[in-house]
């Protein structure tokens, strides 16, 4: 883990949230091309394997905290990382349901949600935290704080990791259906005997 130093650089800025955004996204993953959850699961739900997820700096980069050689703006710091956390949001719980056809009806057989890694086609936006006293407010100096203290910039990752989470568990909803083995069975056998 990194400690912000003061004062705070870009990099600094950016490795710190990496270490409460990132690295909560990239956790608990389940799902993915080489594991899914029944065979039957198409490749297009997933985005890469479950256990190698996108590099912890794959989606913020110095320049999303301020521009080089310039002050770390408070609107630049704030539209910066909440559009970062915004892009891990594709790692997220998935809800995969698999039907079996059965002479026309359509039975529920497997039902589970597990954090998977999909493709960045479910993304979803975070809601804007609110902003501690003395975190990255408009025109004030922005200060480290503690994720304890309820008003520095610490709280201020605190709170975004809490919006990565709240994206998080809102399982997008997948369904796969196939035909159950005794109506494939059936089928073929009494086309076998016409």
């Amino acid at each position: 883990m990194v400690s912000l130093t003061n004062n705070v650089s870009r990099s600094n800025v950016r490795l710190r949230w990496q270490d409460y955004v990132a690295a909560a996204a990239r956790s608990g993953i389940a799902w993915g091309y080489n594991r899914k959850p029944f065979s039957q699961a198409p490749n297009s739900w997933f985005g890469g394997n479950y256990n190698s997820p996108p590099g912890a700096s794959s989606y913020a980069s110095d320049n999303t905290i301020g521009s080089s050689g310039g002050l770390i703006t408070a609107s630049t710091l704030r539209n910066g990382l909440v559009g970062a956390t915004t892009n891990w949001t594709h790692l997220r719980n998935m809800n995969a349901r698999r039907y079996f056809n059965r002479q026309g009806s359509n039975q529920l057989q497997y039902n589970s949600t597990q954090k998977a890694y999909q493709t960045t086609s479910v993304r979803a936006t975070i809601a804007t935290p609110s902003i501690p006293s003395s975190g990255p407010t408009a025109g004030g100096i922005i200060r480290i704080g503690s994720d304890g203290s309820n008003t520095g910039l610490e709280e201020y990752f605190a709170r975004l990791r809490s919006a990565y989470y709240t994206r998080r568990n809102q399982a997008v909803a997948r369904y796969a259906y196939v035909c159950h083995y005794s109506c494939h069975y059936s089928c073929h056998s009494s086309r076998g005997r016409r």
